[in-house]
């Protein structure tokens, strides 16, 4: 009778996935290392984390994508599309009102009665000047389509004090060039002509004002500061000649002959006329009224 063949208890090797019995692990790894294996591969293998569930997948897509809708560009009586019966008409904006999260912005059907204002939702307008913005970020205002005051640039103040000797004559004010390149020397007598143009009812805030000078040294410097100093002051239109350069003439003649609907209010004339130009010579600038003339003495004080 042949003797009973005993079973030998096989487990997997992670190393080259063939199954050794305990004595090959021992042998082959040693005795110490060997158990370890051999324990190790008589676990279960970890079950794979579940998946989330496809309705809590979708909802974290959605919230990570909410679009979020800016209105601050919107105003009263501005013109937009609005949606009705899936055609788009004409509307004006009546009110906003960001509180009312589905329909935030009330409008007027163009050609009918005020009875028909409606409250509508992003869903059913068109307009450029309603943005979307990522979820926590801070309002945005519309893009300026103009210069003059702060809409495109910030506009900063800067204490100073009156300086003396800034006196025009009847060719302006002419001082050593070191001179207006000091301090707010410039400055201060550009924006008092801006004040004293106020006072007197010149239409600065929109209007134009032509800047330019004669070439010589340190001129575009100064064309800079004049360019800031009447944007600040709500100018809205500046014509400067190429590269800075026109003659005291030339400026006249540019303040003057622009026909009507383009004209000047004034202009800037950086000039020492006569005089020789350096950094340690003569520089000059005077202001010269709409009609081309240099301005009264009650203006540039």
């Amino acid at each position: 009778m042949a003797p009973r063949r005993t079973k030998v208890e096989k487990r997997l090797n992670a190393d080259d996935g063939v199954k050794y019995s305990e004595a090959d692990f021992l042998e082959y790894f040693g005795s110490k290392k060997g158990a370890k294996r051999w324990d190790a591969a008589g676990k279960p293998a970890a079950a794979p984390a579940a998946a989330p569930k496809a309705k809590a997948k979708a909802k974290a897509k959605a919230k990570a994508k909410a679009t979020v809708y800016d209105y601050t560009g919107l105003e009263t009586g501005m013109r937009l599309q609005a949606e009705a019966e899936g055609q788009w008409w004409a509307a004006e904006v009546v009110s906003v009102k960001p509180g009312k999260k589905d329909t935030p912005v009330k409008v007027h059907w163009v050609g009918y009665t005020a009875a028909s204002d409606e409250w509508l939702g992003p869903d059913r307008l068109r307009s450029k000047n309603i943005t979307t913005k990522a979820p926590g970020d801070t309002a945005r205002s519309p893009k300026a389509t103009k210069l003059g005051g702060d809409e495109l640039l910030e506009v900063t103040q800067k204490e100073t004090a009156p300086i003396d000797g800034q006196k025009p004559g009847t060719s302006g004010l002419r001082k050593k060039t070191k001179v207006f390149m000091e301090g707010n020397y410039l400055a201060n007598f550009v924006q008092s002509v801006f004040n004293a143009l106020l006072e007197e009812d010149v239409p600065v805030k929109g209007g134009t004002l032509v800047v330019s000078g004669d070439g010589r040294f340190w001129n575009p410097e100064c064309i800079d500061i004049i360019i800031k100093i009447a944007l600040a002051n709500g100018v809205g239109r500046i014509w400067c000649g190429c590269d800075g350069l026109l003659s005291t003439p030339a400026t006249s003649a540019v303040i003057r002959e622009h026909g009507k609907g383009n004209e000047a209010f004034g202009g800037f004339i950086c000039s020492a006329s006569h005089n020789p130009g350096g950094i340690d010579d003569d520089f000059g600038i005077k202001y010269n009224c709409e009609n081309g003339g240099p301005a009264p003495e009650k203006v540039p004080t």
